[in-house]
């Protein structure tokens, strides 16, 4: 009942702010047609769609079209008020709050200043200014035979049922075993670990794999996930509904703006395609690679069919870097990517009319751009990239200023409450890294790297700056470029690999272009008949007419062949997943040793425990000293210096019990814990003995790895 509140409240709270900050008129004003009319084209409205019964007063269409995005900016914004709020309390009185109860009453308290904020506003404004009642003519059956209503009705249940299908088949909870699958499974135990640490109300943040650092991580999504765990949602949908809502609401984005660049439902409906099947040539590279082995066409498509492990000619194509996995993997991404659309199509009129962003949506925007860098790191960093291009083409260049200092001092004002000095390790040094993880890296490598990476696409990418004839739309299309040059020259983390989501920005960010040239392609040869029609000395000719005849049926060919081109690694990628899911990992979550952990340890509680990285440890909220040392290696931390400092603790180094003693209470570590695989763990030796006599055992499980526990008293 909590969460169902939570729910609703931040939908309005997510209305009220599109409304007090002008953001209403987002699809309102958005003008993206190869055309050079002058015409607003809205989503709203009657256009050339042929939509014809729904008025912009028909609250149920406004309702559809602006839901996904008001309750996913909704969440945003109280997530982040809760955690500041949250913090704020903790640093005063040094107590941990109910966390139900402030989540809910510190929502209610932002959705009373927005709607206070949307109150006075209305009043102010005149009645000819005010949005138009429901004409009463828009009944339920006229909907019902609304190609528009049916259109975005169809495009949110496909975009749900996809959502459901990358998420809920890779991550559930079965009664008490959290199955992950094979190919998320790595990728979900920091995650997972930050969700149920932040449900327990653990603030300040800590990262659970390596407790005591700060946070180096972008951990909002995570703090939101941990929410709604909070307020009793379980554990798999807290994750997953908020993943859903950021698939929902990007899939939404790239319909709209692929009809508003064709003004054809059609490239709405293939830009779905494209988004959930990429073009890549890593899938031909496969399906010959079987042929050869196989010699049977119909074997090779079977064997890929019911493959369940990724492979490739890329390095790292084996772990599904650049597939639908990404979003498997990765759930904050196209949530938080998804408001960065927003972003993008607010500032568009700019450049497109040359009229300014007002200074009321640009604090709108600022409050959005305020905390993205906690909420993806690398979703900002490349939103700020294309605005930087859009500015130098814009009249509006103290407000894309504005907004770009507003984000970044955010960004700079958070690492400094976030993180701790000394523990950031080689984070933000030496981030000039040119060539990605390519092999000798060169004008030659990175083409081919491309090439095999985006397939086909590759060239409508490159030359769609060059075949558009309006300024604006060459000017968005280059810009979008950026994000993968900066793939290929800056790495902010000790981990180059994880630049991998530059390369996805771009190709997904293209998909409305794509979808743009094929269906030109499609029309080609009707268009060029109409425009010729069109000519007053134009005579027919038997000759003329074949010749166009020959060059619509050749054009349609190559649309149909291309989209087949395109699509065809995306299914070979969507059957892996479909299979790989099947393989999970699980972990039980009431077990007798996630019992005796709820019972003998406080929620914050720090423990030094074997390098443990999907564990039912880490579903009790508890943190570790020293987990999966990978994540927090990726994640800037400084582990060689920890992991030296554990390695003499282990060996008894010291060989002295109260500085050993010192050194783990210093560190606020709670219990020792040693198991078999730490005990065989490579080059670790542990002095278990000398330990024991140390440190009294509190608890021992045979069943997991014949674990020990030691009181550090």
């Amino acid at each position: 009942m909590l969460v169902i509140l939570y729910l609703v409240v931040a939908y309005f709270i997510g209305q009220n702010f599109r409304h007090n900050f002008n953001l209403v008129r987002l699809y309102k004003v958005l003008l993206i047609t190869s055309g050079s009319s002058d015409e607003r084209i809205d989503l709203t409205t009657d256009t050339d769609m042929q939509f014809e019964h729904a008025k912009l007063s028909s609250y149920l269409l406004k309702f559809l079209i602006y839901w996904p995005i008001d309750l996913i900016i909704g969440l945003y914004l109280s997530s982040t008020f809760n955690y500041f709020i949250h913090l704020f309390i903790v640093k005063i009185s040094n107590t941990v709050p109910n966390v139900p109860s402030l989540i809910i009453i510190n929502s209610l308290f932002l959705l009373l200043l927005t709607s206070l904020r949307r109150y006075f506003k209305n009043v102010k404004r005149t009645a000819a200014e005010k949005i138009e009642q429901p004409l009463s003519k828009d009944s339920p059956s006229s909907f019902s035979r609304n190609p528009k209503f049916i259109a975005i009705l169809c495009l949110q249940v496909i975009s749900i049922f996809w959502g459901i299908f990358l998420t809920q088949r890779s991550f559930q909870l079965n009664g008490s075993t959290l199955a992950a699958g094979a190919t998320v499974f790595s990728d979900l135990a920091p995650h997972t670990a930050n969700v149920r640490n932040f449900a327990f109300g653990n603030i300040p943040s800590s990262y659970p794999h390596f407790a005591g650092a700060g946070m180096n991580y972008h951990f909002f999504f995570y703090y939101l996930c941990g929410l709604l765990n909070a307020l009793g949602l379980r554990l798999d949908w807290a994750i997953n509904l908020p993943s859903i809502l950021g698939i929902l609401a990007f899939m939404q984005s790239l319909f709209y703006i692929s009809i508003l660049l064709t003004r054809k439902l059609s490239a709405g409906f293939l830009s779905l395609i494209f988004f959930c099947f990429r073009s890549s040539f890593s899938g031909f590279s496969v399906f010959f690679a079987e042929l050869r082995e196989s010699n049977n066409l119909w074997l090779a498509f079977k064997n890929l069919w019911s493959s369940s492990s990724y492979s490739g000619p890329l390095q790292h194509d084996d772990w599904g870097l650049y597939n639908l996995n990404v979003y498997a993997n990765q759930r904050h991404l196209l949530f938080v990517l998804s408001i960065a659309v927003w972003v993008l199509i607010s500032f568009y009129p700019s450049l497109k009319h040359k009229s300014k962003v007002t200074w009321q949506e640009i604090i709108g925007l600022s409050f959005l751009g305020l905390p993205m860098a906690y909420w993806h790191g690398s979703v900002l960093i490349s939103l700020n990239l294309i605005l930087i291009v859009w500015a130098l083409f814009s009249k509006s260049k103290a407000q894309y200023l504005t907004f770009g200092i507003t984000n970044v001092l955010g960004s700079l004002v958070m690492l400094k409450i976030f993180t701790k000095p000394g523990n950031s390790g080689s984070m933000f040094k030496n981030i000039f890294h040119f060539g990605y993880i390519t092999d000798n890296p060169n004008i030659i490598s990175i083409t081919q790297f491309l090439l095999i990476l985006y397939g086909i696409s590759l060239f409508i990418i490159v030359l769609t700056p060059f075949l558009l004839k309006e300024k604006s739309l060459k000017i968005v299309s280059a810009s979008l470029l950026l994000p993968v040059i900066f793939a290929f020259t800056i790495s902010l983390t000790p981990d180059t690999t994880v630049n991998h989501k530059f390369f996805s920005f771009t190709q997904i960010l293209f998909i409305p272009f794509i979808s743009h040239f094929m269906v030109n392609l499609w029309t080609y040869a009707r268009s060029k008949t109409a425009e010729n029609q069109g000519k007053i000395y134009k005579k027919a000719s038997t000759k003329s007419a074949r010749t166009t005849k020959l060059i619509n049926y050749l054009c349609k060919t190559a649309c149909i062949v291309g989209i087949f081109i395109m699509t065809f690694s995306g299914i070979i990628d969507f059957s892996v997943y479909k299979n790989a899911s099947l393989n999970r990992v699980e972990i039980q979550t009431a077990d007798n040793f996630s019992q005796w952990m709820y019972q003998h340890t406080e929620p914050n509680s720090i423990n030094l425990t074997p390098p443990w990285h999907y564990h039912s440890y880490f579903a009790t909220g508890r943190m570790s000293y020293f987990g999966w040392p990978y994540y927090a290696q990726s994640a800037g931390y400084d582990i060689e210096t920890r992991e030296q400092e554990i390695r003499r603790i282990l060996l008894a180094e010291l060989n002295d019990y109260q500085k050993t003693k010192d050194y783990l209470q210093k560190n606020n570590i709670n219990y020792l814990m040693i198991d078999d695989f730490w005990r065989n763990y490579e080059d670790v030796f542990i002095n278990e003995d000398q330990l024991a006599q140390w440190f009294p055992e509190a608890a021992y499980f045979p069943e997991q790895n014949n674990l020990r526990i030691y009181k550090i008293s």
